[in-house]
């Protein structure tokens, strides 16, 4: 019973749930009355949705930490954006890739008022090369 979005967004203001009001992000989506993450990429408040055919890496479990990374690389013809659930690709997108300045957010709201909903983070990093095109 938990929204969550960690990555990149746009708006990240007083309100967590802001973050995904937001046009433009990058990052892993958990759903409230789901236990599967998705990949997220939308710009211009047009989403892509990146549903991983390896259920068993994207099903989050109570009391279990799991590494979420991706990898948003500008092609000289393509735009990719690369999601990986403990260090192993799961799945990418090359559909409504933001041109905004991201921001590095991460966001937990519960979709229950009952009982304690807790989300523990270890640590959360992000590097960027401006201005620069892959092959």
């Amino acid at each position: 019973q938990m929204d969550i979005l960690v990555g990149l967004t746009e708006t990240f203001a007083t309100n967590p749930e802001n973050a995904l009001a937001s046009a433009n992000i990058i990052g892993f989506l958990l759903a409230d009355g789901s236990a599967v993450v998705s990949g997220v990429t939308e710009s211009g408040g047009t989403a892509t949705t990146v549903t991983f055919a390896d259920t068993t890496k994207s099903t989050l479990a109570d009391d279990t930490f799991v590494t979420l990374g991706f990898k948003a690389t500008k092609g000289t013809s393509t735009d990719t954006v690369r999601f990986y659930i403990n260090r192993q690709e799961v799945g990418a997108s090359q559909t409504n890739i933001p041109t905004a300045n991201l921001k590095l957010a991460v966001m937990s709201l519960s979709g229950d008022a009952s009982g304690t909903k807790v989300t523990t983070l270890d640590y959360v990093m992000a590097a960027q090369d401006r201005a620069v095109s892959y092959e």
